[in-house]
């Protein structure tokens, strides 16, 4: 693996500060959704967006892009969620 020179290093480091930020906005964002759910429930929602970050960064963008349709995020959440509800279940741990 090269190493990067020292015009990328700071190209590296801003994708991974970005990228870390990122996690840390949709993460938090996510706990303020299901802070009404079970502490377990909670707790499985947040180990499989730390697991699968690329994934749900996927599902945020199209609920976004639905909602900038016109559509409410309600629905655009609805039909995203529907959409991919296998993925969810497998990555959840309820099979699929």
């Amino acid at each position: 693996m090269q190493k990067c020179g020292v015009w990328w290093q700071g190209q590296c480091a801003g994708w991974y500060t970005s990228s870390m930020f990122g996690n840390f906005l949709m993460k938090t964002m996510i706990k303020q959704q299901i802070k009404n759910l079970p502490k377990d429930a909670q707790d499985a929602i947040l180990k499989a967006l730390d697991e699968n970050p690329d994934f749900f960064k996927n599902l945020m963008a199209e609920i976004q892009a639905k909602v900038k349709a016109g559509q409410s995020q309600m629905a655009a959440t609805q039909q995203v969620m529907m959409a991919h509800r296998a993925e969810l279940q497998k990555i959840l741990g309820g099979g699929a």
